[in-house]
């Protein structure tokens, strides 16, 4: 957002008429968590991110929007007590009002807009996308995973108007949710992999989740190219075949074999770093990925993509790669020094999926350590399958060289009830688990925490962090030490 953007343009945007005596005061941003205010903010009040942020109340909220200095409210609440700084916007409907504050700042916006979606990596698609685009201009991004209506909308409306790119993920938690992804009117669509989404029991089936994910390509413009992997296309052949009737001008495909617009000839990974040759149509290029699992790799080849259809430097744009970085809480290793010892932590811990967990898994396959530990919690959305995905990723334990399983949860016990493993160790919540963590976790320990956002692990990584002296690890691995 510009500094351009006044209470008079809110209401333009609203297509309501400015009164006459409506003073003039700039609007800097849009704001729906009202912890994040300060003057010259907008403050939006929305029932699904006030609750998911804690608040009872949105009374509650717009009263510390106002305490943090936000210079207008936007709300659907009567009789508010404000002081005469503060401008309310009385609407009907708050969601409807942060659609047409995203379609008026989506006509003003002059750069190329990226949309992002898929069931599984489309946070660090939209980070590794970002950072490389950054190389060539000024780049907006979404906020961490904030990929619902309202967070689509607060990417757009935020975005500098004369950005030369925005990087907007979509999400979509029910049939009909990507719908909103309109409002983006992106040049750009890239549809990552389509596995078992963390909100499968809203969906009627797999195959429901896949058309709502493709669906993405319906609302592109401009460019209109589409990107994907080529596990969604191998799918749609075998199955309804959508992707012919998508009015693309292009569809750029990647993956790892030479069928592919975009791929990876050759790939390394040492448990830390991938590195290699990546094809992009036709032409080699050398690369180096410093991000912690081999699955990180779909990113880097979507940023590839991402380029090409820009018609910018690949050579440039791989180079950004080894500065990449992904959203906290998203693989985030840290190295932590115990009074014996270090030890390493991956916090995972900020959402999770059966094929995130899975990619996870992998990745820890290729360390080799004296122990590793692996905290995790409930996966939640999955419905009347869950059963099913739990056990699944239990066999999936030893086959990956975990040694020590601490679960949180009961469909994570029930899962490793009959698991044959000398190690696994039940807590009804984090606090159970927090509380006992000296005794569990020691020096020399590689430990992955992965779990839904409702088990709220964090707080047992943190707990892990506070165990000594927590720095991130940067190049550094546990296995290190013993090599000295």
């Amino acid at each position: 957002m510009d500094q351009s953007w006044t209470l008079s343009t809110v209401f333009s945007a609203l297509r309501k008429p400015v009164p006459e005596s409506l003073p003039q005061v700039a609007i800097s941003a849009v704001q729906t968590n009202p912890r994040n205010c300060g003057p010259g903010d907008l403050f939006v009040t929305g029932i699904f991110e006030l609750n998911h942020l804690g608040y009872s109340r949105q009374s509650q909220a717009v009263q510390e929007a106002m305490g943090n200095g936000a210079s207008a409210i936007m709300t659907s609440l009567s009789g508010l007590s404000t002081p005469p700084s503060v401008f309310v916007f009385q609407v009907d409907s708050t969601g409807r009002a942060m659609a047409a504050l995203a379609r008026f700042a989506r006509t003003q916006f002059e750069g190329k807009v990226i949309a992002i979606t898929g069931s599984v990596g489309k946070t660090s698609t939209k980070d590794v996308v970002d950072h490389t685009l950054s190389q060539f201009g000024t780049s907006f991004k979404t906020v961490n995973n904030h990929n619902s209506l309202f967070g689509v909308c607060r990417t757009i409306v935020n975005a500098p108007r004369r950005a030369d790119f925005a990087v907007v993920e979509v999400g979509a938690s029910s049939p009909g949710h990507l719908q909103h992804a309109k409002l983006a009117n992106a040049d750009i669509g890239i549809v990552t992999r389509i596995g078992i989404s963390p909100h499968l029991v809203h969906y009627k089936d797999h195959g429901e989740v896949r058309r709502e994910k493709l669906s993405l390509f319906d609302h592109l413009a401009g460019l209109k190219i589409g990107i994907t992997h080529e596990s969604v296309v191998a799918i749609d052949r075998k199955t309804d075949g959508l992707l012919a009737g998508k009015r693309l001008s292009h569809l750029i495909t990647v993956g790892q074999s030479d069928r592919n617009d975009v791929y990876c000839s050759e790939n390394r990974f040492n448990g830390v770093m991938n590195e290699g040759v990546m094809r992009v149509f036709g032409s080699a290029y050398p690369f180096q990925l410093n991000l912690p699992a081999p699955h990180f790799l779909d990113s880097a080849m979507f940023a590839a993509a991402t380029a090409a259809a820009l018609n910018l430097d690949i050579s440039k744009a791989l180079t950004a790669l080894s500065t990449a970085t992904i959203t906290e809480r998203r693989f985030e290793r840290f190295r932590i020094t115990l009074a014996s010892g270090n030890l390493e932590l991956i916090d995972d811990s900020y959402s999770s999926g059966p094929d995130a967990i899975q990619a996870l898994l992998k990745a820890l396959s290729y360390r080799r350590v004296s122990r590793k530990v692996f905290v995790w919690g409930d996966l939640a959305g999955l419905g009347d399958q869950a059963s099913y995905f739990h056990s699944a990723i239990a066999n999936s334990l030893q086959r990956n060289g975990v040694d020590l399983v601490l679960t949180v949860g009961e469909l994570t016990r029930a899962a490793c009830h009959n698991l044959d493993m000398p190690d696994v160790r039940h807590f009804t919540d984090r606090h159970e688990l927090t509380a006992v963590l000296e005794q569990c976790i020691l020096a020399g320990d590689l430990v992955a925490v992965k779990g839904s956002g409702s088990t709220q692990l964090g707080e047992v990584a943190d707990g892990i962090k506070q165990l000594g002296i927590c720095a991130p690890a940067n190049s550094w691995r546990v296995e290190d030490d013993r090599k000295k």
